[in-house]
This record gives C-alpha cells, structure tokens and sequence, in this order.
C-alpha cells in the first residue's frame, strides 16, 4: 500500500497511524537513495533521500499489499509512467505552508538548518531564498504535477488541511480505498515526526538522563549528594 507525500505534510503520522490501527507494518524506505537524481529537481533531492527515479524492482517493493509505504515520490515522468497503474493514496499541502515549515523545523531544532539558507531570517527572507534555491518551485511542481495527473479510479487525493482537521474522516476515506477494516469512533492522529536529527538527538537525551542518574546513586551511596547540592547552590 503505497502513500505518496509531499514533505511537511503529517505523512509520518498518517503513516504510523494507519499502521497502528490495523496492526501493519508502516515505513519509508531508503534503500534507492543512490539511484539517480530527477533532473528536474532543482533542490528537494538534497534534503529528501528518496526524491530521486524509480525502476520497477523499486515500484514492486513499495507498493505490496503487506506493508504500508509512505514515500516522497517526485513526479518526473519515469516515476509517474511507473506509477500510473498503481493503487496509491496522494498527501498534498500548499507549497508555500511548507516552506514555512522548514523554517520552523530549523528554528525548533527539529531538523537542520536547510543548506543554503540563513540562520537569522525573518518569513519573507526565507521564501525568497526559497524561491533562490528551487526549493519553492520543487514543491510546486510536485503539487501541481499529482494534482493534475494523479485523479483516477486507482488513486485517492488527500489535503494536509483536510487530514488534520479531519483525521477520522480522510481515514475512513483511507481505509475504505485500499479496503480496510473501517475504524469504528473518533480517530486521533498520531504525534510523530520524521527526523533523523531529532532520533539522535533523544538517544543522546535518554543516554544522558541515566548517566544522571547512575551518577546520583553514586553519590548517594558514598554519602555525598547533599554536598554536591551545597557547593552547586554556593556557586
């Protein structure tokens, strides 16, 4: 089962949800990361591994009926004549409203600071550096591109707003394409987010918090916390 996601969309949560609830595998694959880079992409490439062109060893994996696959698939013309017979779930959000995300990620330390743009910007400097890069008219193309090309009897469009305002809505729309088990009473969609950035960042906080601890009971056990605590509050 195959959902194709334009970045900053909740597809991650989709995806996790979805999984949860009946019980599937849910994941997005990197292992064509090497294959080649679309050439019409002028940006989105960098910071998405798996913008890049398909083959059909690539379109077998991800679309079976075992797993859920959420993938950032770029619309060039191989990716879309592979898969223009395939049953396939379309997440899109306003161009623009992502590219707002990103900087909102960065300052959040949610992910990295994209490549290319400023530490210190404000909205407007960053959609035009946006718009410098490529990035806004990659996520313009692969808006309009599946909007106009993807509508057909085997494909099922989703809106970001829709999604989540709506979550048990446009999943019991979800279910009923890829014929599902309807979820019965109110669907809350998962809190998760993709970062590779942030998973390292809270395997270093656990590792961190027990360090503390250990070192606490530590210092217990040689009677020595009460002092620590004195010179620490002295200085």
């Amino acid at each position: 089962m195959l959902l194709i996601a334009i970045p900053k969309s909740a597809s991650t949560s989709l995806m996790k949800t979805l999984g949860d609830l009946h019980t599937s595998k849910a994941l997005q694959d990197f292992s064509f990361k090497d294959n080649p880079v679309p050439t019409s992409s002028n940006y989105l490439h960098n910071i998405h591994s798996d913008i890049r062109e398909l083959n059909e060893n690539d379109v077998r994996k991800i679309t079976g009926k075992d797993k859920i696959y959420k993938q950032h698939i770029y619309p060039s013309v191989n990716n879309m004549k592979l898969l223009g017979k395939e049953r396939k779930v379309i997440l899109l959000r306003n161009p623009k409203e992502i590219c707002l995300a990103y900087r909102r990620g960065a300052l959040k330390n949610v992910h990295a600071l994209l490549p290319g743009f400023p530490a210190e910007s404000n909205e407007d400097e960053w959609m035009k550096k946006a718009g410098e890069t490529g990035l806004f008219k990659d996520l313009e193309f692969f808006y309009n591109s599946w909007s106009m090309n993807g509508v057909s009897d085997n494909t099922l469009m989703v809106d970001y707003d829709s999604l989540i305002k709506s979550p048990t809505d446009v999943i019991r729309n979800i279910e009923s394409f890829w014929d599902m088990d309807l979820t019965e009473g109110k669907i809350v969609l998962a809190r998760e987010r993709y970062s590779r950035r942030t998973r390292v960042s809270s395997t270093l906080l656990k590792t961190k918090k027990r360090t503390k601890k250990l070192i606490i009971a530590a210092l217990e056990a040689i009677g020595l916390k009460d002092s620590i605590r004195r010179i620490i509050r002295k200085n």
